[in-house]
């Protein structure tokens, strides 16, 4: 047990860290949720105003794609693009293989030959290191949703 003397007394500094670290903690899931916000705010704009995220696939010649992760977003993401006739969602990646109401299959991770023209990744926060992995792992083109809702 860690301690120190605080005005004469001795107390226990262990809860000390352990505040520091939820401090942490929570500071990372209000600026995940910050980003959030910002990327949902800015894809209702764009929408509003003509520019939904099928165009941007559209203007690049993508019709095919994967959606990393199977979350709120990428749900959402789905049927969006489940509008557009020219755009086809070949399935989404996740960890956790599950159910969608759109009838996507899932995989738990990227393999050659899905036959897709881009992947996008919905979690923007960790974006790179997905992308790293993605092209590890044989994916060809790789945006971020953020890029596709800013770009569109």
């Amino acid at each position: 047990m860690n301690q120190k003397h605080i005005s004469g007394r001795l107390v226990s500094t262990d809860c000390d860290m352990d505040n520091r670290k939820e401090t942490v903690y929570l500071g990372e899931q209000l600026n995940a949720a910050r980003q959030k916000y910002e990327l949902l705010r800015e894809w209702i704009y764009t929408t509003q105003i003509g520019r939904p995220p099928g165009n941007f696939f559209l203007s690049r010649g993508y019709r095919n794609i994967v959606i990393y992760g199977a979350g709120e977003i990428g749900l959402m993401l789905c049927q969006e693009l489940q509008m557009t006739e020219e755009i086809r969602v070949i399935c989404f990646i996740d960890r956790v293989k599950q159910d969608n109401p759109f009838g996507v299959d899932t995989v738990q991770r990227y393999e050659k030959g899905l036959g897709e023209d881009v992947v996008v990744v919905t979690p923007i926060m960790q974006f790179e290191d997905i992308k790293e992995q993605l092209e590890a792992d044989g994916a060809a083109a790789v945006v971020s949703l953020k890029d596709v809702i800013l770009e569109a």
